[in-house]
C-alpha cells in the first residue's frame, strides 16, 4: 500500500486513489472480522464459565442436599440407640432392685453356710476315697467306691 499518489493535472491519480480505498476497505474489512470473530469469542466464553458456574452450583447444592439427609439419618439413628440404651439401662436397674429385695441378708448368709457344709462334705468324701485307695489291693488303681 503505498501512501504517496503521483501528481497528475488537477490533483492525485484516480486510479490510485481508488486501489489504494479499495485496500484500505479491504484492511478495514479483516479487522472488523477479526474484531467479531474476538468478541464471539469472548461472548462464548462468557457463557460457558456462566454455564460451568451454574452446574457447580447445582452439582453443590445437591451434594449439599444427600449429606444433610445422611447426617439426618445418623442423627436419627443414634437418637434410637440412645433411647434403646437408656430402656436397656432402666431395665436392668428394675431388675437388680427386684433381686436385691429379694435376697436379703440372712439369705445371703444361709447360702454361704450351705457351701460350706458341701465343702466339708466333699472333703470328706476325698478323705474317705484317699483311705480306701491305700487300704485296696494292687489293682487299676480306683477306689473301690468308683467302681
Amino acid at each position: 500500500m503505498s501512501e504517496k499518489f503521483t501528481v497528475v493535472k488537477r490533483g492525485y491519480d484516480t486510479s490510485e486513489v481508488d486501489e489504494y480505498i479499495v485496500q484500505l476497505e479491504t484492511t478495514i474489512r479483516n479487522y472488523k472480522e477479526k474484531d467479531n470473530a474476538i468478541n464471539n469469542a469472548l461472548i462464548s466464553a462468557q457463557i460457558t464459565a456462566s454455564n460451568v458456574i451454574k452446574e457447580a452450583n447445582e452439582s453443590s447444592d445437591l451434594i449439599k442436599s444427600a449429606a444433610i439427609e445422611k447426617l439426618d439419618a445418623i442423627t436419627a439413628s443414634v437418637t434410637v440407640q440412645k433411647r434403646m440404651v437408656k430402656e436397656f439401662q432402666n431395665d436392668y436397674n428394675s431388675l437388680m432392685n427386684k433381686y436385691m429385695h429379694e435376697i436379703n441378708e440372712t439369705e445371703i448368709l444361709s447360702l454361704y453356710s450351705k457351701v460350706q457344709d458341701l465343702e466339708e462334705y466333699i472333703d470328706g468324701l476325698v478323705d474317705d476315697g484317699i483311705k480306701k485307695t491305700e487300704e485296696a489291693p494292687e489293682g487299676d488303681g480306683k477306689p473301690s467306691s468308683w467302681l
